[in-house]
């Protein structure tokens, strides 16, 4: 009689559930309901002890699915159930690296907690802090730095969490970056740095924020080009006036 309250129970709680949402999962009931930020179905999944760390296709787990969707309960329950911070989907991302490009500042100090690993990388070789870098989330980017996580820290493509920030204008991500001694003058392979990068894209405030880490405002590239010349080619006309007050030639 329990076991068809149960089923029955289910069946009312997953009833919602699109298609779509199904196919994604891989048809895993307790991915589904962490996907969807069914904590009740989640709970009464992991009663019946469930998988905690099954996977879909793509390497999905619910810790993953929860966390990227900013399913705060359910990570903490998954969690408490044993679900393994360590595990990774096909290209490597962990519960931590979703979280941290999504956004989830709470799920992110809950997963660091729970000693994930703030420096794992991505099949790209990305990191939480790159990822986090690239959308701008300041809070995020201060809650890895405290956890020790490698400014450092190059994707595949060479670029670090400062290049990252810097390109995408984000400013104060960039200031975050450079008290915790991000390295102003790194360079990609073909020469580029931060201050380039930035300045191709007109990003003003991040030009003042780089100069004033001492970033090299004469360094080239390997085909010539400077941070000036890349204003100047965009016509970026305040950032041409701010290198050349800082003695870009």
């Amino acid at each position: 009689m329990i076991k068809r309250i149960l089923a029955l129970n289910m069946l009312i709680i997953f009833c919602s559930i699109s298609l779509n949402t199904w196919a994604n999962a891989d048809d895993n009931d307790l991915i589904i309901a962490a996907e969807k930020g069914n904590l009740r179905g989640v709970k009464m999944l992991l009663l019946t002890k469930n998988q905690v760390n099954a996977k879909t296709s793509a390497g999905i787990t619910a810790l993953i699915a929860a966390s990227e969707n900013g399913h705060e309960e359910i990570v903490v329950a998954l969690l408490s159930a044993r679900a393994d911070v360590t595990v990774t989907t096909n290209n490597r991302m962990t519960a931590l690296m979703a979280a941290s490009q999504s956004g989830f500042h709470e799920i992110v100090k809950i997963l660091l907690t729970a000693k994930s690993d703030v420096n794992a990388k991505t099949s790209d070789d990305n990191t939480a802090l790159i990822l986090a870098s690239q959308k701008g989330d300041q809070r995020i980017i201060q809650l890895l730095l405290a956890a020790g996580a490698d400014v450092s820290a190059r994707s595949n493509d060479g670029l670090t969490s400062l290049m990252q920030a810097s390109q995408e204008g984000h400013w104060q991500a960039v200031q975050a970056l450079l008290t915790a001694k991000a390295d102003v003058n790194a360079r990609l392979s073909n020469g580029a740095n931060a201050l380039m990068l930035t300045s191709q894209m007109g990003h003003l405030r991040v030009v003042h924020a780089l100069l004033a880490a001492k970033a090299d405002v004469n360094i080239k590239a390997a085909n010539g080009a400077t941070a000036l010349t890349l204003a100047s080619k965009y016509r970026h006309q305040e950032v041409v006036k701010l290198l050349e007050k800082a003695g870009a030639k």
